[in-house]
Formats: structure tokens, sequence, C-alpha cells
């Protein structure tokens, strides 16, 4: 049936905005009960080896999904099975990232504008193996582009559903792909997986157009499951909002026990609602009214205690796609992989491919209901 239900998904792709999927009431509750163990055996805090490709907001944009997958190829079979139980530590200072040269590095009169090295501030507060921070970006055309090793790991950092016209169908893909490829694909939690806010902006009004209401219930139910973080080659922490005092250390995360509806409001919600902000440097109370506002100084406060180099969330709409909220330091990174939002923004899609070296790379997205046909760019930067 899974098979079927994934059919019926490519089998809308090019329709306009809105257009649904063929699915059943009894084909939705298949796939909740097929994937709600494959998440629950997950822990709450992931721990993944690279290369993969990390997606910030989709928010029901379906076409804009599948464009993704069209351009970076769906996932596959051929990579070995992650293991969670006996993972390494987090806090080991082994891993690729501090291995390997680059040739910024070792080509420094060549180093473009973009070069640059962490203050006093921060060289003071980061682990003293880092070094400085060297950037150049690379910008490809489409033909002179740098063929890469294909990629079949995906990292989607939250908020599938609501705003867009699509959510059932945005979701239900993924839910297909967990349950196809469980060790390609995982599904960190948004503060749009979270019902209180989905019966308001969208999911719950397309759910009850479609179907019954236990159709919405049971996609809720899973995602109360959904793990909350991710740990990217020992270095690099994903979440979809952002960091929270209340939660300082990596071992804070991996306790917390799920599931979690979120009924009330909670230091694990935090994570969900969290943004970065140049207003301040330590940590305030979000004008959201969940969650906190971080500084500067509270983001390199949180890679210094947990030995690692970067953030990268989502949760917030950026023009290019991509932004460091503290440029330019480049430690915390945001990502939104909806472009056109809500179909006025205008704004540009990307995604972050994260490789097994130093190296992250952008790819970038217009949007596929206006079939905008553009070659594709890459910026390749070297991960601090």
């Amino acid at each position: 049936m899974i098979d079927d239900i994934f059919q019926e998904l490519l089998d809308i792709k090019g329709k306009s905005d809105g257009v649904h999927a063929d699915l059943s009431d009894c084909e939705i509750f298949r796939l909740c009960q097929e994937v709600r163990p494959i998440i629950t055996e997950e822990p709450t805090l992931l721990q993944l080896d690279g290369p993969l490709y990390i997606i910030g907001d989709l928010h029901g944009q379906f076409q804009d999904l599948l464009q993704i997958f069209d351009r970076l190829g769906f996932p596959s079979e051929d990579h070995p099975k992650e293991k969670f139980d006996d993972r390494k530590d987090n806090n080991s200072s082994t891993g690729n990232l501090n291995e390997i040269a680059t040739e910024e590095e070792s080509n420094e009169n060549e180093t473009s504008s973009y070069e640059t090295t962490a203050s006093e501030e921060d060289a003071n507060s980061m682990p003293s193996e880092n070094p400085p921070i060297q950037i150049k970006f690379h910008q490809v055309s489409s033909k002179s582009e740098k063929k890469h090793k294909r990629i079949s790991k995906y990292l989607f950092l939250g908020d599938y559903v609501d705003r867009g016209k699509n959510s059932i169908e945005t979701i239900s893909l993924l839910f297909c792909l967990k349950i196809k490829f469980p060790n390609q694909v995982f599904l960190l939690r948004g503060n749009h997986e979270i019902s209180y806010v989905n019966e308001k902006y969208g999911f719950l009004d397309e759910c009850s157009d479609l179907f019954s209401i236990d159709v919405w219930r049971s996609i809720n139910a899973v995602f109360n499951y959904l793990p909350l973080a991710a740990v990217v080659n020992d270095r690099i922490f994903c979440v979809h909002g952002g960091i929270t005092p209340n939660l300082a250390k990596l071992d804070d995360i991996k306790n917390i026990e799920r599931p979690l509806s979120f009924v009330n409001d909670c230091k694990e919600e935090d994570l969900l609602w969290s943004d970065p902000t140049i207003k301040l440097s330590k940590y305030q109370e979000s004008e959201r009214g969940l969650g906190y506002l971080f500084g500067k100084s509270a983001a390199t406060k949180f890679l210094k205690s947990n030995k690692l180099k970067m953030i990268i969330r989502s949760h917030e709409m950026v023009d290019d796609g991509y932004e460091y909220p503290f440029a330019p330091r480049k430690r915390v990174l945001t990502v939104f992989s909806a472009p056109n939002y809500c179909g006025t923004s205008g704004n540009t899609g990307a995604v972050v491919r994260v490789t097994k070296k130093r190296h992250i790379e952008f790819e970038f997205f217009k949007s596929a209901i206006k079939q905008i046909k553009s070659a594709p760019i890459i910026k390749t930067l070297d991960m601090p």
C-alpha cells in the first residue's frame, strides 16, 4: 500500500497549487500506523553523519518539495544504516572537520572579500582547537557546475504543514519516504507540528475538507514523537527554532522523553520557537510568546559548552533562502526551503548540502508553481 500511496502522490506532479492526490482516510491511517514506530525508535537528539542535505521550512508547498527531489534525487537504499545506540560521544574531538586544510587556507592571497576571521571575543570564547574561520563563496554556472557524488540522505528541520495548499501531500510524501528509507530520511519537529498551532493555520481545515477529523488527529499523534534536534558530523547542531537557556547541554535534549503534546508551555518547546537576534547578546523571552531570542554570545557559549562549531536552523523566511544572522560571523545559519512563500513573498528557497569534509554548499530554488526555469546555482564555503 505504501508504494501505491507514493505513486498517487507523484501523479499530481506538475499540477496547480491546491490540486490534491486521490488519497483515502484508510491510506493516511496506514501511513501513520507504519511511520510512528519507526520515529518512536529514534532518539530525541539524532546523531547523523554526512554527506546529507538539510531542508528548512516547506509549509505545504508540495510542488516545491518535488522540485527539490527532482534536482537532488530521491533517497535510496545504497547507504549504511545509522546506529543510534552505540555512537561515540559528541564531546569527542575526532571527526573530519579538523583534518583537512582547505584550498582557501593554503592560498591566502586568493581569498575573496568574504574571508572573515573570528573576533577577539570569539577567539577567547570558542574551543582552542577551532582555527580562524576562512570562507570563500564559489558560484558555479550550469555549464561548469561541479559534479557531486550522489547524496541520498536528508534531514528536514520541520514546518511541513500549514500556510501552503498541499500540507497533506507534503507530510504524506515525507512519511512514505521515512517508511521506505528509514535510515536516509530524518524528520525533526517544527512549531507547526503542534496541534494547537496547525489547527489555526490551515492544516486542520485542509484535513477536514478532504478527510475525517481523525486523519488530522492521527497525523498529530505522529508529530508528538518526532525528534527535536540533530547533531551532524559531531559538529553541527540542527534544530527548527534555536537554542534556549533551559536546555544548555546536549544531554538535556537527549534526556527529553516523548511523546510531547505541548499542551502547556514547557522548556522543550523553546527549541521549536527560539530565534537569533542582533539586538542583544544573551537571552530574552521571545516576542512570539514562546521560546527565546538569543544573541551572539549565547550562541557562542552554547557551541563552546557542547564542542560544536555551527547551528543550522529554520523557522524564519529569509529572502535569499539562507542567512547568517550574526554576519560576518557564520556560526549560526538560517535556511528556508519554501520559495515564494505563501505565493506572495518572492523569496528564493535554499537547501544545504553538508559534506563529509569541511564544506557546506547551497542549492537554490525558485517556485515550482511559477515554473521559473533557471540554471542551478551552488555556493560553496568552508565549514567553520
